[in-house]
């Protein structure tokens, strides 16, 4: 998972894991990368083009009241930004590679 512009995901993850020890209790385990990536909230196509699809993806990662140092929901929430390519085929546009270029704290 890279980054042309802005955060690298790792970035974003570290970011994470400093605001969970932040949030939430210390018996609370964070969650691993792969798993920030299974709180997708919504995306909106950014740009579109014959060739291209610019797609943004946000994610919200909670930590429940239970788990909170506060006893509040909390949440942390970033996006990703996805260069999608198309290729027309049989009157359809197929999307043959997606290339994250942004990853942003939100």
């Amino acid at each position: 998972m890279g980054i042309k512009n802005g955060y690298f995901f790792d970035r974003v993850y570290e970011a994470y894991l400093v605001w969970f020890h932040d949030k939430a209790l210390s018996t609370v385990k964070p969650k691993d990368k792969e798993e920030l990536l299974k709180y997708q909230i919504m995306n909106e196509d950014v740009f579109e083009s014959s060739t291209v699809l610019l797609n943004r993806v946000y994610f919200s990662v909670p930590v429940f009241p239970g788990e909170s140092q506060n006893g509040k929901f909390e949440y942390f929430s970033f996006s990703e930004l996805n260069l999608m390519l198309k290729v027309h085929h049989d009157d359809k546009n197929e999307i043959t590679g997606i290339i994250p270029v942004e990853y942003r704290i939100e």
